[in-house]
């Protein structure tokens, strides 16, 4: 029926008087249009696709044409057929008249085709060119999260256990909610901190992250009381929290025979903050206890994939709180220290000499991969190299210098980190060089993972070691350990 003509009120001699070459088909007094000879009703969804024109042979065949045309666009919506009268057309002309038209109507779609076909075209060429922009505009925008050093989870917020104060108890079958401080947004891991580990067998923890003013559920982890043990427990998204805040709220309920027992944090004034034991309710496990669970709040871009494997085994970030307890193993150096408002750990180097921090045990079983942000917090001084080596507990390195000598002798570090180096297990990452001002990052694959905890050494020194280190403001962040090698 492709490229089909409907003829309005047709003469019973229609057919043998025009010969167009094209399927006829006929328009009744109600607008519907049959097949020519079998008389079968055609759709108006066919038509629109396959029909050519109506054509009107007679004073009431134009008005049946009307009546098809209106119910075309009513039941349609679009544009009806072209409509020919030929009512007062001499029969010797109209055969003429209705193939001009139809050739009128084929050069318009064809130019009107050709004309979409050049607009198309014109506006590839601009999507090309806006895709480029937007490729080069991402490409930017990912420099600026690594130099932001955004491309890294974030510890937003650290609330260690309390030493002075027991654990609360988590009886089986009890559920208990905890509603989590701040703001949501980007939130990407959830750490508990599991006071020791459970007796009995066969246990189950079931946790739930809602969001109360939505009254949905986010996610919920399922953890055998096998995987349990004394320590942070990290409960990992798949995906970060996106960025519209909602207030978020634990439930933890536990199957074991024996009670499992969680650690405390602070003291907080409103109650809705505190450990509940049912869900909007005001009663707590101990009617003593004001007190916010123990955790830890892991925050990547919003609504972004965090890089690292999301069973929360295979990444940790170091906390503030290791970062502060490192060791400077040059004590004559004071300028190797912690720094609050950039919550960085600064290493300054020396003349002629290594300067080190240590971080005791920080490397746990099982990571195969340390990593760290390195950068110069001046904008003047001289260029400075970093490093950073693992090596076993049992080779650490005591502070230089003899703390008990009234007059304190200063002596090498250098030589004491190179004997570290020769002992078996013991590894140091190549030499980084960053001008004034720069950032970047330093990375140490270890040749098989740890089997128990080791040590992690910080290290810098001067490019040139004969320069002095001034404004030599050497700083080590966001310290990562992985068991997920790229």
């Amino acid at each position: 029926m492709e490229n089909a003509i409907v003829i309005a009120e047709p003469g019973d001699d229609f057919a043998q008087v025009f010969d167009f070459g094209y399927p006829l088909l006929r328009c009744d007094t109600q607008g519907r249009v049959t097949d020519w000879h079998s008389a079968s009703e055609v759709p108006l969804s066919d038509l629109q696709q396959n029909a050519l024109c109506i054509l009107a042979a007679s004073p009431d065949g134009l008005r049946q044409a009307e009546t098809f045309c209106a119910r075309f666009v009513t039941e349609l919506g679009a544009e009806p057929l072209l409509l020919i009268d030929l009512s007062d057309t001499h029969p010797d002309q109209r055969q003429a008249k209705v193939l001009s038209q139809i050739v009128d109507v084929l050069l318009q779609e064809r130019l009107s085709a050709a004309q979409r076909q050049v607009e198309l075209l014109r506006d590839m060429a601009q999507l090309r060119a806006d895709f480029e922009d937007l490729s080069n505009a991402f490409g930017l925008l990912e420099g600026f999260v690594q130099e932001a050093e955004l491309d890294h989870r974030q510890l937003r917020r650290d609330l260690a256990p309390a030493s002075n104060t027991k654990p609360v108890t988590l009886p089986a079958g009890t559920v208990l909610h905890q509603r989590l401080p701040g703001e949501s947004s980007g939130i990407c891991d959830i750490g508990l901190h599991i006071a020791q580990a459970p007796a009995g067998s066969g246990g189950r923890l079931l946790i739930g992250l809602h969001a109360l003013e939505k009254g949905e559920t986010l996610a919920d982890w399922s953890i055998d009381q096998g995987d349990l043990s004394a320590g942070w427990l990290r409960l990992p998204l798949e995906v970060a929290l996106g960025p519209d805040n909602t207030t978020l709220q634990l439930s933890l309920e536990w199957t074991g025979t024996a009670p499992l027992e969680l650690d405390w944090s602070l003291r907080h004034p409103d109650s809705r903050y505190c450990l509940q034991l049912g869900e909007g309710s005001e009663a707590k496990p101990n009617e003593d206890e004001d007190r916010v669970l123990a955790l830890q709040l892991w925050t990547y871009i919003p609504g972004c994939t965090p890089p690292h494997s999301s069973d929360g085994a295979g990444v940790k970030v170091l906390a503030q709180a290791a970062l502060k307890a490192a060791r400077n193993l040059n004590p004559d150096n004071t300028d190797t220290k912690f720094l609050d408002e950039q919550n960085v750990l600064q290493v300054h180097p020396v003349q002629g000499d290594l300067a080190a921090a240590l971080l005791c045990d920080a490397v746990g079983s099982g990571v195969n991969e340390v990593s760290a942000s390195i950068h110069s917090l001046s904008e003047q001084g001289a260029d400075i190299e970093y490093a950073i080596a693992v090596a076993p507990t049992s080779a650490r390195i005591d502070p230089a210098g003899n703390k008990r000598a009234f007059i304190r002798r200063r002596s090498a570090l250098g030589p004491s980190l190179n004997s570290l180096l020769d002992t078996p297990g013991a590894q140091r990452s190549e030499w980084y060089r960053l001008s004034a001002g720069q950032k970047g990052q330093i990375r140490l694959l270890l040749q098989e993972p740890a089997g128990s905890a080791m040590d992690l050494y910080l290290i810098t020194r001067m490019a040139d070691h004969q320069l002095p280190p001034s404004w030599a403001w050497a700083a080590f962040s966001s310290v990562t350990l992985s068991r997920d090698r790229f």
